[in-house]
């Protein structure tokens, strides 16, 4: 069985659905209408954009950006103990290394998912009761491989907000056992010889 677009999104859902890090899950082309329909309690944000896809024999390729991402509030009200002169607020800056910091092992997260080497004790995907204790389990079935290595880039957008975060590029092979005998086209008998 062949596994499709379809079913490639359903695991970054189930994935981002079970992240302790993720608050939703978004998929589509990335661009600014969708970013400010989205409100603050939507961040952390897991975004799957489609790209290309390879179809060679035996091997389909999908391609995705991948984006984990999250905010930098303008109103930044934590703060922190400066040694000179008390308190002062945290910087802008201080709150885009924390937000990188948080993202990057999320994103890492998700990557280990499809490489299937995370065990539930060290895992930030939570798993319920279907797993035993000790018993590795993933939402990535075995026939869908990850190029490895995955490059990701830190990104910050002023949009409503400063977006910040990670981007990737997702290679994910799985087989393809379409040939032309197997493909749902009838075939016509008024077909030139060749």
């Amino acid at each position: 069985q062949m596994i499709t677009y379809k079913n490639i999104i359903e695991i970054f859902q189930n994935i981002a659905t079970n992240h302790y890090e993720i608050n939703s899950f978004h998929t589509g082309t990335l661009d600014e209408v969708d970013i400010n329909k989205l409100n603050k309690k939507d961040y952390p944000i897991l975004y799957v954009e489609p790209s290309t896809t390879n179809v060679d024999r035996g091997v389909l390729t999908y391609t995705f950006n991948v984006y984990t991402m999250s905010l930098i509030d303008d109103d930044i009200t934590d703060k922190q103990t400066d040694q000179t002169d008390g308190v002062t607020e945290v910087t802008t800056e201080t709150n885009r290394q924390q937000v990188w910091s948080t993202m990057l092992q999320v994103m890492q997260d998700i990557i280990a998912e499809y490489r299937q080497n995370l065990s539930i004790q060290t895992s930030s995907v939570r798993y319920g009761e279907v797993a035993d204790p000790g018993k590795k389990f993933s939402f990535v079935p075995n026939e869908i491989v990850l190029n490895m290595p995955v490059s990701v880039e830190p990104f910050t957008v002023r949009f409503a907000n400063m977006l910040t975060g990670w981007t990737s590029t997702f290679s994910i092979q799985v087989n393809n056992p379409n040939s032309l005998c197997d493909a749902p086209i009838e075939l016509s008998n008024d077909l030139p010889n060749t």
